[in-house]
């Protein structure tokens, strides 16, 4: 898998790199990033051919949308597609919007293709629900923005074990996955640096052998019909 090559967003007239930017972290998630390596971990992905940006006014309040969008001026409109999200109230007067707040329901990005339903996502920690997934192996670690609780946990473990017998990173593993199902067009990671767009990158890119997803799948930690190569 390569990066930044194109594909189709659905039905759409877009074009998306396959690996996408997650903008969380510029919302300052967990941890308050400066604006030096707000604007590297933007000018990084694009210098590496990322050119889809996921963001949201969730995300500090509007401060991952202005970090993003400062470095994207620079930038031909279309050079890049940005999917940024409505559904959760920021401020107090929901009317003053015409009501939007209150009859469209949060959006969820995963940049696949948009049933009537939704947005389809695939997860490799989860054999059971499409949810998004970070390694969650570690003390600390967190799952959907939320301490990983113990049954998630194990089960990362479990994966981890699996995928290190073949001398796969679990963390490409997680990134090149939700790739194979032919509804998702982009993987987006979130990133705090260039550093950390530096790694994701190298994570899709790694080669792993085929037999590691029919090994998870006999060990019964990836559904037998999950699409895998």
């Amino acid at each position: 898998m390569r990066a930044a090559n194109p594909r189709a967003l659905g039905r759409s007239a877009l074009k998306v790199s396959q690996l996408g930017f997650g903008g969380a972290p510029l919302g300052n998630l967990f941890a308050e990033l400066s604006e030096a390596d707000a604007a590297a971990a933007v000018a990084g992905a694009l210098a590496s051919g990322i050119r889809l940006f996921d963001t949201a006014p969730l995300y500090g309040h509007g401060l991952s949308e202005h970090r993003i969008g400062a470095m994207l001026r620079h930038y031909r409109r279309d050079e890049f597609v940005v999917a940024t999200k409505v559904g959760r109230l920021l401020r107090a007067d929901p009317v003053a919007d015409g009501g939007l707040y209150r009859r469209v329901l949060p959006f969820s990005t995963a940049s696949c293709r948009s049933a009537s339903s939704g947005i389809l996502r695939s997860s490799l920690s989860d054999r059971s629900t499409r949810a998004s997934w970070r390694p969650a192996s570690v003390a600390g670690a967190t799952y959907n923005y939320q301490p990983a609780p113990p049954a998630v946990m194990d089960r990362v473990r479990r994966i981890e074990a699996v995928c290190r017998n073949r001398g796969v990173a679990i963390a490409a593993a997680a990134l090149q996955f939700p790739l194979h199902h032919p509804a998702v067009a982009s993987v987006v990671p979130g990133a705090r640096s260039a550093a950390e767009v530096a790694a994701n990158i190298a994570a899709f890119e790694a080669p792993i052998p085929p037999s590691l997803w029919n090994e998870l799948k006999a060990a019964g930690l990836l559904r037998t019909d999950a699409p895998t190569p």
